[in-house]
Formats: structure tokens, C-alpha cells, sequence
């Protein structure tokens, strides 16, 4: 017998066209979620591993060098280290800051795609659009503008901050890429910025005109440089120490004529009035514009000095006399010009000779200008230049 088969009706065939339409409609969003959690997953493992790389490098160099020190790392710079890490490729430019030898907080981008993912609290969270924590919290706060800014960086001033800016400057190009993540990885072999002559380094802002900024590094270029062989206080432009400020043009390439701070700028800085670089007696501390010691001073003297901190960082324990940043590390090898018994860091020079035989100012790392032995002493040199403001436009 003959079957008789039969097509779809219209009403039939638009039948199943509504049903997998509606099938379709569920479905695809569904795929595309796993999909997309599929990829964050990735995404966020290959950052947990990467945290894991660069822990485990730090606990390493406990025993060794170490490399990993505290501050903000591109994953460039780690790369340089020898740390990577198998899995998603991870763009060079995403940002980690390192503390104690852990990752606390980084900021990872993937090239070729929207993708970010952010890392705090022990938790990588990935993300299609922003940087969010797992509880979908904005962490943009890595300051991208300021790591992709092509050129120097200025930074304004804080409320209740005594400069008047920081600037991030390559003295060597002026046009060069210099931000607070470039200047925090150029240190020495101990992991300071002391003896720092060339790269992107940080300066402070101290004075202020409609068309250029005066600032002075943050840190001492050369370690440690003797006054005068002759053991008295010769001018600054017969001194030791004029040679080797110009030598940073000379040797070292800057494009600005560097100089060093005058004790009369450090007084009109902390707001020392009637000071007198003819009398060795006008010495005195930042918190209290006289010479009570840090330890004796009120709490809102102490307050004041910390406030002055940036012009007497990076010297030897000077977070105990309300600095932010030591450098105790021994710098022998750093001396010019008959190395002496002592060999930490312990203030800079000024330009500026005192009225007393054989002395000259100086700021030492207790948050002090004092008047002291130019003959018998070696300190270092902290350039002061000055930068057109244009080169920030």
C-alpha cells in the first residue's frame, strides 16, 4: 500500500521557526556567558599565576639579591627580572605594586582585548570593561593616564604639602616618558635611589613662576663628595664640588645646567625668618625654626617637620627625625675626593659657605641646616635645575 507522505503546513513551519527562535533566544546568551566566563576564568588564573611567580621570585631573593624590592613594577621591568609565567599573555604594561615581598594590588591588561583584571586581596577579578574588585568596586586608581602619558609627569601638590609639586624628569631628555612607576624602578645595587645620575628620577617643586619650575632631586646624585682638598671653605665655584655638578652636563648628558640648593632658598623654603648665612648660630631644625631636637620638639612641631620630609629623604635613618624614606646602606666605593673613615649618607651640601672658618651649610638628614666642617667631611651633592613649564603642555 501506498504511504502518503505529506509537507509542513505554513502555520507548522512558523511553528518551529517560533520554537527555535525561542530556543535560540535562551540559548545563545547562556553559550556566550560560558563563553565569557570561560575567557575572565583564564584570564584570572593566568594572573593568580603570575602573583604566585613573582611571590615565589621574592621569597627567593631573600636569599640572594633581592631584586623585587617595594614599589610599583611593570610587568616589563619584572620581565627584565626573569619572571613570567606560562597561560594568557599578559601585556607588559599592566602595573603590580609589590610590599614585603607580596603582590597588594595590581592592574592587568591582555592585548588585543577589552579584557582587565584587577588584583587585591589575595583575588584576581576579571572584567570586560573597567578595573572592578570582586564586588564590582572601581580600582582605576593605578593612574593610567599618568603610565601612558607620553613625556615628564608633573604632579600637583596635596593640601598641606610644603613643596609645590612633584615632576617625574629624565634630565638626560627632557621629551622622555618619566612617570612615578619608571622613577621607583631606577635604583642602585641596594635598591635606593642614591647615586642615581641619569633616567627617569623624581624631583620637588620649590619655587614657582609663571614660566619655569625650580626643583631639586629627591635623592643625592653623587653619594658622597668632599668640599675643598685644601681643608677650608673656599667659594662653591672654586670648590670640589662645582667640577662635579658640572660634570652631570659634561659626562652625564642633562640638558639642563644643574647647580646646588643655597642655604637662603632651604630657609625661605621652611619659612625661616631672619636667617643669616654669615652666622653659623642661625642653624637650625625644620619643625621648629630653632635648635630643639626632633625628640624634644611638640607633636605639631614634629608634625611640621615631617611636612618638610622630601628635603631631607633618602639619607641615613631620617624616618626617625620625620623623614619618609632612609638610605642606610655604606658607600664606600660612591667617595670623591680622599674617602674618609664614615661612609653613610648623611646630608648634602649647600652653595653656601658660613661665617665660620672652614664651614659651610649644609642639610643634614635629622631635618636640619647646620653649619659644619667643610675640610673634614665628605656629603653629597643634590642638584637643584630649573624646567620650562612648556615641556608639560
Amino acid at each position: 500500500a501506498f504511504m502518503n507522505k505529506k509537507g509542513l503546513t505554513l502555520i507548522e513551519l512558523l511553528a518551529v521557526i517560533v520554537v527555535l527562535a525561542i530556543i535560540s533566544f535562551i540559548a545563545i546568551p547562556i553559550i556566550f556567558n560560558v563563553i565569557d566566563s570561560a575567557r575572565k576564568g583564564a584570564k584570572e588564573s593566568s594572573v593568580l599565576g603570575y602573583v604566585s611567580a613573582v611571590e615565589s621570585r621574592s621569597a627567593l631573593d631573600d636569599f640572594d639579591s633581592a631584586y623585587v624590592k617595594d614599589g610599583k613594577y611593570t610587568l616589563s621591568r619584572l620581565n627584565d627580572l626573569g619572571i613570567y609565567v606560562k597561560g594568557e599573555t599578559i601585556d607588559n604594561t599592566s602595573v603590580v605594586i609589590v610590599k614585603d615581598g607580596l603582590i597588594v594590588e595590581g592592574w592587568f591588561t591582555f592585548p588585543n582585548t577589552d579584557y582587565k583584571v584587577y588584583y587585591g586581596n589575595s583575588t584576581a577579578t576579571a572584567s570586560s570593561t573597567d578595573f572592578v574588585d570582586s564586588n564590582g568596586k572601581l580600582h582605576n586608581n593605578v593612574g593610567e593616564t599618568d603610565l601612558l602619558k607620553k613625556g615628564p609627569t608633573f604632579i600637583a601638590p596635596n593640601e598641606g604639602e610644603t613643596h609645590k609639586g612633584i615632576i617625574y624628569l629624565d634630565p638626560t631628555n627632557l621629551n622622555a616618558t618619566c612617570n612615578e612607576v619608571l622613577a621607583t624602578q631606577n635604583v642602585n645595587n641596594f635598591g635606593t635611589s642614591t647615586n642615581i645620575k641619569t633616567g627617569c628620577m623624581k624631583w620637588y617643586v620649590f619655587d614657582d613662576s609663571e614660566s619655569t619650575y625650580k626643583i631639586i632631586l629627591d635623592h643625592n646624585a653623587i653619594a658622597r663628595v668632599r668640599w675643598n682638598d685644601d681643608n677650608n671653605n673656599v667659594l662653591y665655584e672654586n670648590s670640589n664640588l662645582k667640577p662635579v655638578v658640572d660634570s652631570l652636563v659634561t659626562d652625564d648628558g642633562w640638558k639642563v645646567q644643574p647647580r646646588l640648593i643655597t642655604a637662603n632658598e632651604v630657609a625661605t623654603i621652611t619659612g625661616k625668618t631672619g636667617f643669616d648665612s654669615s652666622n653659623p648660630n642661625s642653624s637650625y631644625y625644620f619643625g621648629t625654626n630653632n635648635n630643639t631636637k626632633f625628640e624634644n620638639q611638640t607633636e605639631e612641631e614634629k608634625n611640621i617637620q615631617r611636612s618638610y620630609h622630601w628635603l631631607f629623604d633618602n639619607l641615613n635613618e631620617s624616618t626617625i627625625y620625620g623623614g619618609q624614606i632612609d638610605d642606610n646602606n655604606l658607600y664606600e666605593h660612591y667617595h670623591l675626593y680622599k674617602p674618609l673613615g664614615e661612609k653613610i649618607i648623611n646630608g648634602y651640601w649647600t652653595s653656601t659657605i658660613s661665617g665660620e672658618e672652614d664651614c659651610v651649610w649644609l642639610v643634614y638628614r635629622i631635618g636640619r641646616i647646620v653649619s659644619y666642617d667643610a675640610g673634614n667631611s665628605t656629603y653629597g651633592i643634590r642638584p637643584v635645575v630649573e624646567v620650562s613649564k612648556s615641556i608639560f603642555e
